[in-house]
């Protein structure tokens, strides 16, 4: 497809990133600025509009943002605590009234999602899953040539599926259970207190280093994660499945979820294989959100300019 000269913006719990999108597609600068914790959505928007280095030569503005983002780019869900004031806002509204250029957005699972169906390791698919593994375990479904949306826009929000928790019977969020917010979450319940940790690559290395606890723990982790690519693939059956987040750039790990879903997988169905799904793992990722940002908006305002 063709871009406009696209601002591209991906909002995280963490960090604020900025891109130029070029006409060719390709990111030509990119920058971050930490996440604040705005009393209002006016105040949050305010910030977010503050730090754009420059608006010469830009043609349209593409956001992507945690949560439900609808039809009409309306925040209808809270996400990340540091994000509590985005919701009820609606960001096209606030982006042009602060910057006066077309403006378009929508989650940023699904951006990962729209960027690599036509960008990256799904193009030319007919029917793809993303499931990406960040702090929590988004993702989404591409059908045709765009994102599937489904009757609320929510339809592959993988992060909000259910899952059971056998002990105190609560109905937690899978993305909760897969994502590193999972794996710090179950090593910490166990780990002595001079042990605890903040981040999951503390735990992949204390694993590597040969830690009984930290080995169990991300076993258990590629399990649930394998677990959750089989549910995935029976209730979507697409060509592709792509597994994103930054975990993904890792060999080691891909070939480990590959290899359990083909374990729990063949035993499922009873050792038949009928299934051609290929599970791999996203070609863009720490660019993939700011590029379906950029594409979303474009294929809004239709193109080029």
């Amino acid at each position: 497809m063709t871009f406009a000269k696209t601002l591209a913006i991906d909002i995280g719990g963490t960090f604020i990133k900025y891109g130029i999108v070029g006409e060719d597609g390709n990111i030509l600068s990119h920058y971050k600025v930490p996440t604040v914790e705005a009393k209002s959505g006016e105040e949050f928007w305010d910030y977010v509009a503050k730090n754009i280095r420059t608006l010469e030569g830009i043609a349209r503005i593409g956001v992507c943002a945690p949560g439900l983002v609808d039809r009409e780019f309306q925040v209808r869900s809270y996400a990340a605590p540091k994000l509590a004031a985005l919701y009820g806002t609606n960001i096209r509204e606030e982006m042009e009234r602060r910057t006066g250029i077309p403006t378009a957005a929508l989650n940023d699972g699904k951006a990962a999602g729209l960027c690599e169906l036509k960008m990256g390791r799904a193009k030319g698919t007919k029917l793809s899953a993303y499931l990406i593994i960040g702090t929590g375990g988004g993702g989404c479904i591409c059908l045709e040539d765009d994102v599937f949306a489904g009757a609320d826009n929510f339809a592959g929000e993988f992060h909000f599926m259910a899952y059971p928790n056998e002990v105190t019977h609560e109905v937690m969020k899978t993305g909760r259970v897969i994502g590193m917010i999972g794996l710090v979450k179950r090593y910490n319940e166990e780990a002595p207190a001079d042990r605890q940790v903040t981040l999951g690559e503390e735990i992949t290395e204390r694993a590597f280093a040969g830690e009984e606890l930290a080995v169990r723990i991300v076993d258990d982790w590629i399990h649930r994660i394998a677990v959750q690519c089989l549910s995935i693939v029976v209730a979507v059956n697409p060509e592709i499945l792509c597994i994103g987040g930054g975990i993904s750039k890792e060999d080691w790990f891909m070939e480990r979820v590959k290899a359990e879903y083909e374990r729990i997988a063949d035993e499922h169905f009873s050792h038949v294989r009928f299934l051609s799904t290929v599970i791999d793992r996203c070609q863009y990722r720490n660019e993939a959100n700011l590029l379906g940002a950029a594409i979303k908006v474009n294929m809004v305002y239709g193109g080029e300019k």
